[in-house]
């Protein structure tokens, strides 16, 4: 079965390459300005996460959804961005992420990003009083990344965030899907 299975994904990517290879008849060409394809960058991205919350330190996996959105700087060449974030984790914990974020994105396809956040955990409780008093919000530093697949100007992007709080470490993965405007 291992075999079967390393066998298929060799050839797949084999075919991929191959076509790559032989898809330029001249490999020494000058390809002419106006047969270059233009990307389209677009400044707004509205996107949405559908995933998983890990806990590294106790093990626990909880539902993870949220909403973000990205400007990117014309200035910059759209390299730059700048946003924020809504999270929620549905699991033995109910937890709430609120955070800025700061993204850079090297190449088309590639997004790194860094965001200050603040979480508000068990929020199953009535009074937000008692959330402010019983130290359930804590400052969160997630680290991240994801790789997008563009069709036009919606984007489905793997992606996984390493979220720090104090001394514990969480991993947040899932499918991201977006529009660019």
């Amino acid at each position: 079965m291992k075999k079967a299975l390393f066998i298929t994904v060799f050839i797949t990517i084999f075919a991929c390459i191959s076509h790559k290879l032989y898809a330029q008849d001249n490999w020494f060409e000058v390809i002419e300005d106006e047969e270059v394809q233009q990307m389209h960058n677009y400044n707004h991205h509205l996107g949405l996460l559908l995933g998983a919350l890990s806990n590294l330190s106790n093990g626990e996996i909880s539902l993870s959804t949220g909403i973000d959105y990205t400007y990117r700087f014309n200035n910059s060449g759209a390299i730059i961005g700048v946003g924020g974030f809504i999270e929620g984790a549905f699991g033995k914990h109910t937890e709430a992420i609120f955070g800025g974020l700061l993204s850079v994105k090297p190449w088309e396809e590639v997004q790194f990003h860094i965001a200050p956040s603040i979480i508000y955990r068990d929020l199953h409780t009535k009074i937000i009083d008692e959330i402010h008093s019983t130290s359930k919000v804590k400052f969160l530093l997630r680290f991240g990344g994801n790789f997008s697949f563009h069709i036009e100007n919606f984007s489905i992007s793997p992606t996984i965030n390493a979220d720090i709080v104090g001394s514990k470490v969480g991993l947040v993965y899932g499918i991201g899907f977006g529009v660019g405007i």
